[in-house]
Order: C-alpha cells, then sequence, then structure tokens
C-alpha cells in the first residue's frame, strides 16, 4: 500500500485544536489565526476547544476586529455559556480595552458558576 502525501491527509477538529493551542504556546498568534481561517476555508467548524485559542490570540495582539467576528461564530455556534469560552472573552475584550463590549454582549456564564475573568477585572 502506497503511503499517502501528508497534503492529503484529512484533520479532525482535535487535530485542528492541537495545532492552534500549539501556535498560543509558541506565542505565534497571527499564525494561530492564519490556521483558524483555513480552518474555516476547509469546512471545519469551531467548536469550544477551537474559540480559547483564538481569543487568546486575539487578545494577545489586541486584534480586536477579528476578536468580534470569533464573538459572531461563538454565539452562531452556541458555545457562549461554557465558562471557558466566556473567560476567554471576557480577557480578549480586556486586554483589547473594549471590555464594556463584552459587558453589552449576551455571553454568560453557566448558572451558578463565577466567571474567573470577573474576578481578574477587580485587580487591573
Amino acid at each position: 500500500m502506497a503511503a499517502l502525501a501528508p497534503w492529503t491527509l484529512q484533520l479532525d477538529s482535535f487535530s485542528w485544536n492541537q495545532r492552534l493551542a500549539n501556535y498560543v504556546k509558541a506565542e505565534q498568534y497571527k499564525k494561530t489565526l492564519e490556521l483558524f481561517q483555513r480552518m474555516q476555508k476547509e469546512g471545519m467548524i469551531p467548536d469550544t476547544f477551537t474559540f480559547v485559542p483564538i481569543l487568546n490570540a486575539c487578545a494577545n495582539l489586541q486584534a480586536l476586529e477579528d476578536g468580534n467576528h470569533v464573538h459572531e461564530h461563538i454565539v452562531q455556534s452556541g458555545c457562549e455559556s461554557n465558562v471557558f469560552v466566556g473567560n476567554s472573552l471576557m480577557d480578549m475584550y480586556a486586554k483589547c480595552g473594549a471590555l464594556r463590549m463584552h459587558g453589552e454582549s449576551s455571553t454568560t456564564c453557566p448558572q451558578g458558576m463565577l466567571c474567573l475573568g470577573m474576578l481578574s477585572c477587580l485587580y487591573m
């Protein structure tokens, strides 16, 4: 059986998310956003494990426009009540100097859970 060329392999969501997380860990934030765009072009649907590193990249680049775009995806996907996504959104908006925009959004933490990002805002 002949080996497949690397570019013919189909990546699953775990593989995409791992690559995104690795770029963020290596502080390659622009590459993270580029990979996210490629992921979308190839038809992969983002999930909660996708949004956290993407928002982290937006926060570190202070890329508010990209962050707003990701926020729209989060709302459309129904992931807005995930506590990790909510904290990442809050962090991104805070680092972009637009925390008020997050407060005006419909994103909430699950009932009964304290968003840790709210605590960090008290100490900024």
